[in-house]
């Protein structure tokens, strides 16, 4: 079997054109990990208080000026001296009082990205594709515009979604390639819209292990897809506009 990539086009003497996969990974892969304020558990309070007092979220309020908030690492604050002290340490650095138990302070990244809405992650057109479309058309599409998952729309609305991994683990080529996309896909995926903080895009992540996220409309029409690797390339060019207070 020729190495390379998970899928590649493949011209058979008939003249039909079928992507296929190459190989099966050896395990299954979450998402690209991400740090301890971006896990479900930090981030749901958070949403869950932003979506109950910010039906239609504000504008975003940094990175317009080039002065973006400051990224920095979560602390805790010593209540004796006031030094703020790296999180985990169990005493003060400056005058030795017991940290152990102290809550440790909202960091301003996490902030950042309760403030920040989805719009400015600048999610690109999606790439859809219809329910009863085969699956080597899929993977044609796929290879064609080098993206690692689609849209599944019917009628203009987001019914699923299919990624390389749906193709991976459950289609056996050739048989499988003339499978119906419908019949691998997620059906009826979790969303988020453009108003929404990225927050709520990375819990979405978090809690389904997903590394896509669609974008819709208020009528439930896709309009973008996020990526945990957009997320992470979005917090690592702040990260360089920055200083550090």
């Amino acid at each position: 079997m020729p190495s390379g990539g998970w899928f590649e086009s493949h011209h058979r003497s008939s003249g039909a054109v079928a992507g296929r996969v190459l190989r099966r990974p050896r395990r299954r892969h979450r998402a690209a990990s991400l740090p301890s304020y971006c896990s479900a558990a930090s981030l749901g309070p958070r949403c869950r208080s932003w979506r109950s007092q910010h039906p239609k979220p504000s504008a975003p309020t940094s990175g317009r000026n080039g002065k973006a908030s400051v990224i920095r690492s979560a602390t805790m604050r010593c209540p004796a001296c006031g030094s703020e002290n790296i999180e985990g340490v169990d005493h003060c650095e400056e005058c030795g009082t017991a940290l152990a138990g102290l809550e440790v302070e909202d960091s301003v990244i996490e902030r950042h990205i309760c403030q920040t809405a989805v719009s400015e992650l600048h999610p690109p057109s999606p790439l859809c594709i219809g329910p009863d479309a085969t699956v080597a058309q899929a993977i044609e599409l796929m290879v064609q515009h080098h993206v690692g998952s689609l849209l599944v729309t019917q009628d203009g609305r987001l019914v699923g979604i299919l990624s390389e991994r749906d193709i991976l683990y459950k289609v056996d080529p050739p048989d499988g390639l003339d499978r119906p996309v419908q019949e691998i896909m997620t059906p009826r995926p979790e969303a988020v819209t453009a108003d929404d903080p990225i927050a709520v895009a990375l819990q979405q992540m978090d809690i389904g292990g997903y590394r896509h996220l669609p974008v819709v409309n208020d009528q439930g029409a896709p309009i973008g897809i996020v990526s945990v690797r957009d997320v992470q390339r979005y917090l690592c060019e702040q990260v360089g506009k920055l200083k550090l207070v």
